[in-house]
């Protein structure tokens, strides 16, 4: 995956310096274009890209994992920590205030619900079903 991203900025090295070559050319030359000028660009490039190329792609491959390794120690390692404290403050948390909270409100329906079952047992234990008229006649 390195040798990707640095062929690619190889790539748009090369690209950039062709463009602003081209341009300078252009402009100093009057619009005509030599190729006495982009030969020697074109095999300097490949000439450093056979040689030189290769021990700046090991150092640069060097800097990138030691840089990933500073960014890793510096500030994954601190952020894990914290958020597994902020974490681990939330689990307490909810156990001391909200998992009580919780649990009060549900006993709270179930008595709700406990009373609304008795007072309907006790209607049908005294016929309060029965509408006042035949209550009465039955007196």
């Amino acid at each position: 995956m390195p040798f990707i991203i640095f062929a690619l900025f190889d790539l748009v090295y090369v690209l950039s310096v062709a463009i602003l070559l081209s341009v300078f050319t252009y402009w100093q030359n009057n619009g005509i274009m030599r190729a006495f000028i982009f030969v020697p660009c074109i095999l300097g490039f490949m000439a450093y890209h056979s040689t030189v190329g290769k021990i700046v792609m090991f150092f640069s491959e060097s800097i990138v994992r030691f840089i990933r390794l500073v960014v890793h120690y510096a500030v994954e390692v601190p952020l894990k920590f914290i958020f597994s404290v902020i974490r681990k403050l939330l689990l307490m948390l909810w156990q001391c205030t909200g998992q009580k909270l919780a649990f009060c409100i549900d006993e709270k329906i179930d008595s709700i619900k406990t009373d609304k079952y008795l007072r309907d047992f006790e209607r049908e234990i005294r016929f309060d079903y029965l509408p006042k008229k035949r209550r009465k006649e039955k007196n």
